[in-house]
This record gives C-alpha cells, structure tokens and sequence, in this order.
C-alpha cells in the first residue's frame, strides 16, 4: 500500500469511527451516519480496488495511484461535511473577535475596494487557484521526470489535508463570509468572484475548516517541490500565499485558519522531511 494510500485509510476509519460515537450521543442524525459511512466505504473501495489492480496491471496501477489521492482528498472532505450540525458559538466568537481586533479596519477598506479594485481580482484568481494547485504540483513532478518524489508529495499534502478535516466534527464554524451583514462584504460582481462563490455554493461542505485546510496543503506541496525544484517551487510558494491571503480578505477564512493552516503545511513538511 502506497503512503498516500494508508493516510487516506486512517482519515475515512477515523471518520467513520467518530460518526458511530457521535450518533450513539444524538448529535447526528441516522442519515448523516449514513453519508459518513457510505463516502467511507467509497473510499476503501477505491484504495482495495487499486491494491487489486496493482497485482495484475502495476504500470497501470502506480499512474492512476499518482492521481488517485486527488479524489481521495475530497471524499474525506465530504465525509467530513456530513457532520454538519451546531457551530460551536464560542470559537467562532473568538475567531471573529481576533479578525476584528486585528484586521477590522483594513479589511473594511479593502472590501469596499474589492469589487473594482485589480488586487481585489489578483487574490480572487489566487483563491480559486486553491483548487488547482495540489494536481498541477503532480503534473510538474511529471512534467520533471521525478516520479519518485510523487510518494513524498503525498505523504506529505494529504495529513496537512486530512489533520483539517477530521477536526470538523468537533470544531465546527461557519466562514466568515456567511456571518457578516449585507453590504459589508465584497459583493459577487466580478466573474471570478461569482465563479468562486458558485463552487462554494454547490461543491463545498458549508463549514469552515479549522486551520484551512486549502492552506495547510497548499504551504506543505509547495515545501516539497522546494526541496527538489526549487524555482518551481518558489513560484508555488507565492501562489500558495496569494491564496493565504485571498482566504482572509475574501472573508472566505478568518485570519487564525490560514495562520494556523500554514503553520501546520510546515510542521507537517519538516516532519516528513
């Protein structure tokens, strides 16, 4: 089994142990046990599906695994949705309190700016690259004959991933986004920022992910392409901040989330390195 392959385990069984513990205390519904234990089981399914293919097609097997965690990571992020419930009031008042004591006033300005403002599309271009940035880290390790780093490379992103979303269950708040008055926040005029909503509205699990997990996963593939392509790298390393700070003043993540998320990408990188 691939080390991409056994974090992924650990992430869908701790998931779907925690669901099992938190219906047996009512704070979950039969339905939402489930969703978790039903996008658990898809996720194991693919991991014995691909141990099988391994001992009959191992070409095959090793490309399609090098791609595979990109899939994995967002069934263990819906799995984790599926504990939607009660956000905890009191960490969601300290989040908001930290943002307001520490970039209230500025990020007012800016949000009044943003719609019109060039550096206002900069960060929302930044902030919708989140999604593309962990595939296209793979691709340059193709791109560069370093196949061997793709392990590495996922042995890495996945825990930075999966430590932010197996807290949700026991950490859960809204983004800020969804808690601050009509008017004060930037308004969906430009297309980029209407895309980014768009996917949040239809894609996303409507929680925040304490730390940001876009963050935290980001920071760490930048780290390890740093390690072995170090041009590259740093250009990731800029786009991996560019989407740090698009997530706060977007207001699509309060600043401790990307604090703490980028905090973590490189905890888990000096770890693992």
């Amino acid at each position: 089994m691939r080390p991409g392959d056994s974090v992924t385990l650990a992430a869908l069984l701790f998931l779907i142990v925690a669901g099992v513990i938190t219906r047996r205390t009512h704070r979950i519904s039969v339905r939402q046990l489930q969703r978790i234990s039903g996008l658990g089981l898809l996720g194991l399914a693919l991991i014995a599906a691909m141990q099988a293919l391994s001992r009959h097609f191992p070409t095959s097997a090793q490309a399609l695994g090098d791609w595979l965690p990109c899939l994995q990571m967002l069934i263990v992020y819906w799995q984790a949705g599926q504990f939607y419930g009660t956000p905890n009031q009191k960490l969601q008042s300290w989040l908001v309190g930290f943002d307001q004591r520490w970039l209230g006033a500025f990020s007012n300005r800016f949000a009044r700016r943003w719609k019109t403002s060039w550096v206002g599309s900069y960060f929302e271009f930044a902030y919708l690259f989140c999604y593309a940035l962990i595939p296209l880290g793979v691709g340059v390790l193709y791109w560069a004959t370093l196949r061997s780093v793709i392990d590495e490379y996922w042995s890495t992103v996945l825990p930075a991933s999966y430590l932010c979303y197996v807290l949700v269950p026991f950490a859960q708040t809204l983004p800020p986004r969804m808690l601050r008055p009509a008017g004060s926040i930037p308004q969906p005029r430009q297309k980029i920022r209407s895309f980014n909503l768009f996917i949040l509205r239809h894609a996303s699990i409507h929680l925040n992910t304490f730390p940001s997990a876009h963050v935290a996963s980001t920071i760490a593939a930048s780290l390890v392409l740093i390690g072995h392509l170090p041009a590259v790298g740093v250009v990731f390393l800029l786009i991996a901040l560019s989407i740090a700070a698009g997530a706060v003043l977007g207001f699509y993540h309060y600043s401790l989330d990307v604090i703490l998320g980028a905090a973590l990408g490189i905890c888990v990188r000096c770890l693992r390195g």
